[in-house]
């Protein structure tokens, strides 16, 4: 019970970079949360969104510059926010404006149907009600001790870096390692689409 707790008060109560769903903001730093991380994970599962409507994929030399400025940072375990911002950046002017529109379409879609689909829909609210009986002082106070770990990880933590090798997400509740490998696994797939329509 007491994992569980501290999952749903982590997951409440931190910004978790990518973790943000797609809708906020479709591609545009002025529609999106002002974590940098976030945004740019945002990005590159927005940059999914548009490879599978396939109404305006990216093209080969958008694909290779993508990939071109995320392959340096798979082997780097520290980003700092100012990094993020740089890169998201970077990425984000890549896509045309036709590709930007489009992605404010899906969101809009996405909260007219309640929220979308994808990881925004799994980290969201639906999981705040987890039953049982509340924390004791004592498991609030671990609580807060593991939250300011975590606020401190995030200021470093590369979203491109292996999850597996962060001590911080190793020691981490089951629901939240499940969490960051599923991300982590569904952003590298991208990128290796991306690389191949590269060549």
């Amino acid at each position: 019970m007491q994992k569980k707790w501290l999952a749903v008060v982590i997951a409440a109560t931190m910004i978790i970079p990518a973790c943000v769903s797609a809708q906020s903001g479709g591609g545009r730093p002025g529609g999106m949360r002002n974590n940098p991380k976030s945004r740019l994970s945002s990005l590159i599962r927005n940059i999914g969104e548009l490879e599978k409507a396939r109404k305006t994929p990216l093209s080969k030399d958008q694909a290779k510059k993508i990939v071109a400025g995320v392959t340096p940072w798979q082997k780097k375990p520290r980003m700092t926010e100012t990094e993020a911002k740089g890169l998201y950046m970077k990425l984000n002017a890549v896509l045309t404006t036709k590709q930007k529109n489009e992605l404010d379409k899906m969101a809009a879609q996405n909260r007219r149907f309640g929220g979308g689909s994808g990881s925004g829909g799994r980290s969201g609210g639906g999981r705040g009600g987890s039953g049982g009986t509340p924390p004791t002082p004592a498991q609030m106070a671990e609580m807060r001790q593991r939250m300011q770990k975590m606020q401190s990880f995030f200021k470093t933590y590369n979203p491109f870096y292996p999850p597996g090798k962060y001590k911080e997400v190793s020691q981490a509740p089951d629901r939240m390692k499940q969490g960051f490998t599923r991300r982590y696994a569904s952003q590298q797939a991208l990128l290796a689409q991306l690389a191949k329509k590269a060549r």
